[in-house]
């Protein structure tokens, strides 16, 4: 019998994985129990117990090697100190007509679900030969630097084929944005509000850099499929002080998205070169890569087997054709050097995440199980009808 995808989005929604502080492993534990029940073998990856990535395999002989990789962690139902916007309880997944809310809900545990129904759906099944691997991996939503680099550092992401969870309205993503993040610290010089002369104002000088910044993104290609990026996002600030004193330092953390024909170390260069043309003896800006610096972008062409897999299993859904331009950054950046074609694939939208009352359509988790289904029978080439 095959899985409920609402049901498992629901029990996935329940464990709690904000991060910080993570504990991925809590719902590992989950997903270790249901597919060590549909005949996985289970493995753990990772040095703190409770940030531990689950590598579960189904091995039936010789064939393609194929990667389901979901997130395990979200980002905080409410951000510290503030208001709680939710309208339902974010841990107790709530169903109102088509959309079923929960922290989550559609980044990633919607895809999570769709993947271990269409995993355990391939299980029951004995007209087929490969390997297929579902990892459940922690800290996406923190650098990844405890989940799937540290399974790349392993060398566990090599495969004929991944797919990557992450919420892209059931379109396939073939091509997804890079990260550039910095963290610019400016140190101007302290003085009373009343001499300001006689000080070095760091806020002023950080707006400045800014601005500076701006001009040299502003002057960078730009692509028709990712429209407004490149662009500058300072989405941390911080000075010190009073009011009645003038700004000693500002420390601002920063993100250019960069776009698959771009390279990010370039990118995260213009960070250094603003940096230069506004440094004086007064005002010092020094520039570092801010949580290892983002990620790189990732690419694939319409022609692979997976991205033609897709479109099979869109037609073979009742869908038309078409791809998805994923914005955020996403695991699928640590495929590429395993020399592993992936796609960015899930139920939901990518404007509901990270915000309250967050949710995933169920027509949608419905619609994706269906087509990862597809796409499995397409790879390890086997017949769509059921066997006998």
């Amino acid at each position: 019998m095959n899985l409920d995808v609402t049901a498992v989005c629901s029990a996935l929604i329940g464990i709690d994985t904000q991060n910080p502080p993570g504990n991925e492993a809590i719902l590992g534990a989950y997903v270790a129990e249901l597919l060590t029940a549909h005949g996985f073998d289970i493995e753990w990856i990772g040095q703190d117990p409770l940030r531990a990535n689950l590598i579960a395999t189904l091995c039936r002989g010789p064939g393609p090697r194929v990667i389901l990789q979901a997130h395990a962690d979200t980002k905080p139902a409410t951000a510290v100190g503030g208001t709680n916007l939710w309208n339902t309880d974010p841990f107790a997944a709530a169903i109102d007509g088509d959309r079923l809310y929960g922290v989550g809900a559609c980044d990633t545990k919607g895809a999570m679900a769709v993947f271990l129904c269409a995993a355990t759906t391939l299980a029951a099944r004995s007209d087929w030969s490969g390997t297929l691997i579902v990892q459940c991996v922690a800290d996406e939503e923190d650098g990844s630097v405890w989940g799937a680099q540290l399974l790349a550092e392993h060398g566990l992401l090599t495969a004929d084929a991944a797919i990557v969870g992450e919420p892209t309205g059931c379109r396939p993503s073939l091509a997804q944005l890079g990260l550039a993040w910095a963290e610019v610290t400016i140190t101007g010089r302290t003085t009373h509000a009343g001499t300001p002369l006689q000080g070095a104002d760091a806020f002023r000088a950080a707006t400045s850099y800014i601005d500076a910044l701006d001009e040299l993104v502003a002057k960078l290609p730009t692509d028709p499929d990712f429209p407004g990026h490149p662009r500058v996002n300072v989405g941390y600030m911080q000075i010190p002080g009073h009011p009645g004193t003038v700004a000693g330092e500002c420390v601002l953390r920063a993100d250019i998205r960069v776009l698959p024909s771009q390279d990010r170390d370039h990118i995260a260069e213009l960070y250094r070169t603003a940096a230069a043309s506004l440094s004086s003896d007064k005002v010092r800006i020094a520039v570092a890569a801010y949580q290892g610096g983002g990620c790189h972008s990732h690419f694939i062409g319409t022609d692979t087997d997976l991205a033609r897999a897709f479109a099979h299993a869109q037609r073979e859904t009742g869908q038309q054709v078409a791809t998805e331009q994923f914005l955020g950054g996403s695991d699928a950046r640590f495929f590429g050097p395993a020399g592993t074609p992936a796609v960015v694939f899930g139920p939901g939208s990518l404007r509901h995440a990270h915000s309250p009352n967050e949710f995933v359509p169920i027509a949608e988790l419905v619609l994706a199980t269906g087509q990862v289904g597809v796409v499995l029978e397409q790879i390890f080439q086997i017949s769509s009808l059921p066997p006998m």
